[in-house]
């Protein structure tokens, strides 16, 4: 039923955002629908990146990036409500961070911020002004928000040695601990007890054509490295790589590889660890609230509740403020006992 709801959502969407056409682009938005139905995700970001123009581009090209993230709006809503109707002891949002972590792509969290991105393509900022919006503009807002909220769970995901376990209470993740560590260390120079830092050379990616200050952590005797960027924050990597083709990117560390950056291209802004996240939940939370879906913003804003560390009765939160940097160093830091 869920499924079926969405994929009407999307269809009705499409016909309100676009006219009938001529028989020419009514025969290539076919064709796309096709790709997008076949699963051909990659044949659709080639069809449309570059050349999209109009709110059936956009809607389609996003609707492909999230297909090739792994995940679809159909998983990213059952595993909201899900993750509220566990009968756990987890954390509300840990349930729903393991949950989308089962799915995803090694290049989801790109993927999703482009998702994002085309469907904020249609709607501009217009999710903050609810009252305002017709309701083919609170669909736009909920996808804008799905795709942010499974782009929150796939940078948490990044920071943790096993997913599996985040939140369940059953001792310390080392890399988890060696990624708080990291963030503090970037932001302040302090270093946590639990924890050694080294500093080791700048390592500039000849590919991307950036430059980034590079430190190694110790926790329990294993070693993470990480590197931050000039404002101090750290750097989201996956797997590691040499500085001098991003294609030798490799989940075992190898000599002369480094931590590798999720961001390969030149000229654009990196993926920071905590400037993703503020970024990410902030947008997506007030995205939802602006769709109008109440039991998916109910489900939301007890995620937010939890990371600001305060009061959910069950319907709201006691607080309605933003996330915060120290918000999620400190829920982090909860989840990792």
């Amino acid at each position: 039923m869920l499924k079926s709801m969405i994929t009407t959502s999307l269809i009705t969407l499409a016909l309100l955002m676009s006219g009938c056409g001529g028989d020419t682009e009514g025969e290539s938005v076919l064709e796309t629908q096709k790709m997008l139905d076949d699963g051909d995700f990659s044949g659709v970001i080639s069809k449309l990146e570059g050349s999209a123009n109009s709110d059936d581009d956009y809607i389609n090209l996003a609707s492909a990036y999230m297909g090739h993230s792994g995940l679809t709006l159909t998983n990213l809503v059952t595993s909201i409500l899900n993750a509220n109707d566990q009968n756990s002891n987890d954390s509300t949002f840990a349930n729903f961070i393991k949950a989308v972590s089962d799915t995803t792509s090694p290049t989801a969290l790109s993927d999703l911020r482009k998702s994002t991105s085309n469907y904020k393509e249609i709607i501009g900022s217009g999710c903050d002004n609810a009252t305002l919006l017709t309701t083919p503009q609170k669909d736009i807002c909920l996808f804008v928000g799905l795709s942010n909220m499974g782009s929150a769970a796939v940078a948490i995901n990044f920071l943790t040695g096993s997913i599996s376990s985040f939140g369940l209470g059953n001792g310390i993740d080392n890399k988890l601990t060696a990624s708080i560590c990291a963030m503090g260390y970037a932001a302040t120079g302090t270093i946590d007890s639990g924890c050694t830092i080294a500093d080791t050379a700048p390592i500039n990616f000849l590919q991307s054509g950036k430059t980034y200050d590079s430190f190694d952590v110790v926790v329990n005797g294993e070693t993470f490295y990480y590197l931050k960027n000039d404002a101090n924050r750290t750097i989201t990597t996956s797997g590691y790589c040499s500085n001098t083709n991003f294609s030798t990117r490799t989940e075992i560390k190898q000599a002369s590889y480094y931590a590798c950056p999720l961001n390969e291209l030149t000229g654009e802004d990196d993926f920071t660890t905590t400037g993703v996240l503020v970024e990410v939940l902030n947008d997506g939370l007030g995205a939802i609230s602006g769709a109008g879906s109440e039991d998916i913003a109910v489900g939301v804003d007890e995620f937010r509740c939890e990371i600001i560390n305060e009061t959910f009765d069950g319907t709201s939160c006691s607080s309605t403020r933003d996330v915060s940097e120290i918000d999620i160093v400190n829920y982090l830091k909860q989840q990792n006992q």
